[in-house]
């Protein structure tokens, strides 16, 4: 075999670029550069952070991972208790990616993320129950609760009541603005007073 056949074209395999092409080429290359830096740090932010910035945008203060007494010899957790210009807002925070369904009246709520399908309890339940022990401890002041799905799901069909997403919490339920709600300060202190951290302790008399 002659393997001088094996060389010629086949070696012939560079790239000659003009100044004008490199200049595309640099360009191009800086854009990806800018677009790729951009949806880092985006999306370098945690879910946590995420949550973070748009409770502390509606509440002057805040309780989060507390217990508090039943009044039946028992402890209820709460995952944040806000306090607002409306009030006090129980939040129960969801973290669920995939297609969301439910309404206020079903068992199951479902979540279809690609091809798996699953279900959970319809979460409203134990929201109303939170909400009412917060009641018990702050009578005179308005208390309302929202289950808040942060915006790794969606829900296609429609929004159950009492739902939101974290991503529109800011405007449904209004920025805290800078005056500091003096009228519920009494019973603010009451809650941080008998909000636990461990729900082994006893309840307060």
């Amino acid at each position: 075999m002659d393997e001088t056949n094996l060389k010629g074209p086949a070696l012939e395999t560079g790239i000659s670029l003009s100044p004008e092409q490199w200049s595309l080429v640099a360009a191009a290359t800086v854009a990806v550069l800018l677009i790729a830096i951009f949806a880092w740090r985006r999306w370098s932010m945690s879910t946590q952070q995420r949550i973070n910035r748009a409770l502390d945008a509606i509440a002057h203060d805040r309780l989060d991972d507390i217990f508090l007494s039943d009044g039946m010899g028992g402890y209820i957790h709460i995952d944040s208790l806000l306090l607002t210009n409306r009030g006090l807002i129980v939040v129960d925070i969801k973290n669920v990616a995939g297609k969301l369904f439910g309404a206020e009246k079903m068992d199951e709520w479902v979540v279809m993320d690609g091809k798996r399908r699953h279900g959970f309890r319809n979460p409203l339940g134990a929201l109303h129950d939170r909400v009412a022990t917060v009641r018990s401890h702050a009578r005179d002041v308005n208390v309302e609760g929202y289950v808040v799905f942060t915006d790794e799901g969606e829900f296609t069909k429609g929004i159950p009541a009492e739902t939101v997403m974290l991503s529109h919490l800011v405007e449904f339920v209004g920025a805290k603005g800078d005056d500091f709600p003096q009228a519920f300060d009494e019973t603010w202190r009451h809650l941080q007073e008998v909000a636990e951290r461990d729900h082994t302790l006893p309840p307060h008399a």
